[in-house]
């Protein structure tokens, strides 16, 4: 091999351009390898060599790997959301066949640097876990709630930005407290609701046979992407396109009620925001732990539910039925604005979303089933699935009988802004090399990104 430096950048064929010019840009004088489980854009060699080991994996005894121990490989089945489907013995050997074939390619080129989106698949984790164990520095990216900002996160953890622009709290503070305020990925399911649920729903419907015929005929029977979108798509299978579960007359009651109430803004499930940035494991049986959670909390609180909007419709058959049938919970229609709720109630339990920020802003107190980057200050409580009820009760009535102050506010915007990278980063499969305004974006991400200092290879 050559002495020259080499870049890893894991890809997808929809960001494959995307993540070149961005490793190409960092790092102009290294050599540049897409890593991929899809071999048409795979330069590393590893779909050929995870469908030779999955043969071997059949006489194999210990699928172990080097260098990870065996909580670590746990870890990565339970929080796939497609290991975690198969049987045990299966999913280890997918992850023994995967594992070794990225671990010959890491020892074949010897990279520097991984490039990458934050992980969201067990093909990305057991890169970041072998990178790890040779001392490759493994980066994740992705967009945030802030419009105009990214971070770099692998699973979702707080990584401060050492160039961060703090000047940028006012603004900060500004846009988010305005009661109209949207994130960017959110704003196409807002300006036409009805049309978006259809939309989704009717590719769903799509995705089912397309995928199916993709694994058998496609020769990558095993590709992740096809047999997770099969599978999910399945779960998500509606006839007709779903109606919204809300309640039209939901604000009179929650004027009736005596109870503090409390309110679960759902979030898309599956998805990397709960699958991996959830500290503890248990949590992330979404709708298992949103059951358990609301037959406990509505004993002493009064629930609140809204749907997130660009999710409405992807929910598995039956679910939303159940929801606005649920007699221990108040359904607030999709499509109103989560600050119109947050006016209306006492408190707020997320995962790890967005809503629970907006929330410590305005003096609410919040109760995570995880500790997101964007956690700080006293008003956030990390709770589990069984919570204490008398201590979530008494934290209320503390967070109610102190209003907010613009010293809490700046605090917790500084916290924020300190993991913000100027830029926008695309995420939806819409970035080409031939957009002048796309490659000009990406250009933007790398020059925010090493004004830090993360001695990148250069």
């Amino acid at each position: 091999m050559s002495n020259r430096i080499s870049v890893f950048c894991y890809v997808r064929p929809w960001n494959a351009d995307q993540f070149s010019l961005l490793a190409r840009r960092m790092s102009p004088n290294a050599r540049v390898i897409r890593c991929s489980e899809h071999s048409k854009v795979d330069e590393a060699g590893v779909p050929p060599a995870y469908y030779a080991n999955l043969k071997r994996a059949v006489f194999q005894q210990d699928l172990g790997l080097s260098g990870i121990s065996e909580a670590e490989i746990v870890d990565v089945i339970k929080r796939c959301r497609l290991l975690r489907k198969l049987p045990n013995n299966e999913a280890r050997r997918h992850v023994w066949a995967m594992g070794t074939a990225i671990a010959e390619a890491l020892d074949k080129f010897r990279p520097s640097l991984v490039l990458s989106l934050t992980i969201d698949s067990y093909v990305m984790d057991l890169l970041r876990l072998l990178a790890q164990t040779r001392g490759v520095r493994f980066v994740g990216f992705i967009g945030t709630f802030v419009n105009g900002y990214y971070r770099v996160s692998a699973r979702g953890e707080p990584n401060f930005n050492s160039a961060a622009d703090l000047s940028i709290v006012p603004e900060l503070k500004a846009k988010l407290l305005k009661d109209d305020y949207a994130p960017a990925f959110n704003v196409k399911s807002l300006s036409r609701p009805r049309r978006s649920v259809y939309r989704r729903w009717a590719a769903n419907v799509a995705r089912v046979p397309y995928f199916w015929l993709k694994r058998l005929a496609g020769g990558d029977y095993y590709n992740y992407h096809y047999w997770v979108s099969q599978l999910i798509s399945t779960e998500q299978f509606h006839l007709y396109p779903p109606s919204d579960p809300g309640d039209a007359l939901w604000t009179q009651r929650l004027c009736n009620v005596k109870r503090p109430s409390l309110f679960i803004p759902l979030q898309m499930f599956p998805e990397c925001t709960v699958d991996y940035w959830c500290q503890d494991v248990r949590v992330i049986d979404y709708y298992e732990t949103l059951n358990q959670l609301v037959e406990k909390l509505a004993t002493r609180f009064h629930v609140v539910i809204k749907e997130h909007p660009s999710v409405m419709g992807s929910r598995p058959g039956g679910f939303y039925a159940a929801l606005s049938r649920d007699e221990r919970v108040t359904v607030v229609p999709t499509y109103v604005p989560s600050n119109e709720v947050l006016r209306s109630v006492d408190g707020v339990v997320v995962w790890t979303g967005s809503v629970g920020f907006e929330s410590m802003l305005r003096g609410k107190p919040v109760f995570g089933l995880a500790s997101p980057f964007y956690a700080s200050g006293d008003r956030f409580r990390v709770i589990d699935k069984d919570p204490d009820i008398e201590a979530m009760l008494r934290h209320v009535e503390v967070c109610k009988a102190k209003p907010v102050t613009e010293d809490e506010q700046e605090a917790m915007l500084t916290h924020l802004a300190r993991q913000l990278f100027k830029g926008d980063f695309i995420n939806d499969g819409s970035w080409t090399l031939n957009n002048p305004q796309h490659v000009s974006q990406a250009e933007r991400v790398v020059q925010s990104f090493i004004q830090c200092e993360f001695g990148l290879p250069l």
